[in-house]
């Protein structure tokens, strides 16, 4: 079961705050400058927060808390990928710099009818606590401190969530985990309350979220585009065509190379048999892996191949383009996006997908509410 907690959050004193659209794109760097000048205050009364993210074509709704670390290490917050050693040592060294978590994992879990109904009715009855608008997007959130209320959503959680899902935040989460553990083994007195013990977490409903494509490409070829396209023929088909395209179906991929786009359609035999596999060996991005970059151009290791890189999909075909042509002998890859069941299936059967396969929004800012230690 989900097991969330008010806490005494941190907040940007906005009145302060002449530009929030540079001092929140600067946290990530800035934080205790900005803590230290008197930019935050620190709420005395423990609470939930409603978040409401709204952008040109929707907005997305979830609830900010403390999830108990814990619900973590016993696997009741499923992850879907694997961390990298060396990012989890810099987030676990940002915890101890800052004494705090100035950014909340993402979690998601089905929809459950009677919390849904009652975070509709708490942002109907009262106006926004706080409201950021930049120039893309409002932010707002409600605080949700009157006990009755507060206790309402912890139980509401804890019987009808009893398993949540990792977006955004893996290695925020493993860091968290490191933190407690060492915080826990300094202190003979330990008692599970400790700030230690919790981490900032939003919980947006499965229908609050959207997965969409993480593209990829190559910055230097080992051989022409002529020849890798000879090198892929067993596993695609392949047709150019005249303008940037998305894939529209799974098994789909648009790649762009010396300027011009190709549709690659995987073949039907080079497809791995459902029967016989798992949903991630069925996943074009662990396709493209085994097939084009372990078999053709003998990558050892994708997670630590500097000649891979990633980019959002969020930011479009251009930026894809722009990258692949200014790459020495690029190639770039569109891909489809995951499906979020997809993505459940897996951490639900305690697998892991490949690095950079989703790019999740809702996407939180760095600083917007902070869990202190």
């Amino acid at each position: 079961m989900a097991t969330i907690s008010p806490f005494c959050a941190l907040l940007p004193a906005l009145k302060q705050i002449s530009s929030p659209a540079e001092f929140f794109a600067s946290a990530k760097k800035k934080f205790s400058q900005n803590l230290q000048s008197g930019m935050y205050v620190q709420k005395p009364k423990e609470a939930l927060y409603i978040y409401r993210i709204h952008r040109a074509h929707r907005s997305h709704t979830g609830l900010v808390a403390c999830a108990n670390v814990l619900d973590y290490i016993n696997g009741n917050i499923k992850k879907h990928e694997n961390t990298i050693a060396d990012k989890e040592d810099k987030m676990l060294g940002l915890f101890y710099q800052r004494n705090a978590m100035i950014k909340p994992i993402l979690l998601t879990y089905p929809n459950a009818l009677a919390i849904d109904a009652l975070v509709n009715r708490l942002t109907i009855a009262t106006a926004p606590t706080i409201t950021m608008n930049f120039e893309d997007e409002e932010h707002m959130f409600w605080e949700i401190s009157e006990p009755a209320q507060v206790a309402d959503l912890v139980t509401l959680f804890q019987n009808h969530v009893p398993t949540t899902y990792i977006c955004d935040g893996h290695h925020r989460s493993a860091s968290a985990e490191r933190h407690y553990n060492d915080q826990r083994n300094r202190n003979p007195n330990h008692t599970g309350s400790e700030p230690y013990n919790f981490m900032l977490t939003a919980y947006f409903p499965v229908s609050e979220i959207e997965v969409h494509n993480f593209n990829r490409y190559v910055c230097n070829l080992p051989f022409t585009t002529a020849a890798f396209l000879e090198k892929l023929l067993p596993y695609f088909s392949i047709m150019p065509v005249a303008a940037a395209f998305a894939p529209s179906q799974q098994n789909q991929i648009a790649m762009y190379a010396k300027k011009q786009w190709y549709r690659l359609d995987f073949r039907p035999e080079a497809l791995p048999d459902p029967q016989r596999s798992t949903i991630k060996d069925c996943l074009d991005v662990e396709m493209l892996n085994n097939l084009v970059f372990e078999q053709i151009l003998e990558v050892q290791d994708v997670r630590v191949e500097a000649n891979i890189q990633y980019l959002e999909g969020v930011q479009g075909n251009a930026a894809l383009q722009q990258v692949v042509n200014t790459a020495a002998n690029g190639v770039g890859f569109v891909m489809y996006p995951v499906a979020l069941e997809d993505l459940l299936a897996i951490a639900n059967a305690d697998g892991t997908m490949p690095p950079k396969s989703t790019w999740i929004e809702p996407r939180m800012r760095n600083g917007f509410i902070v869990q202190t230690y």
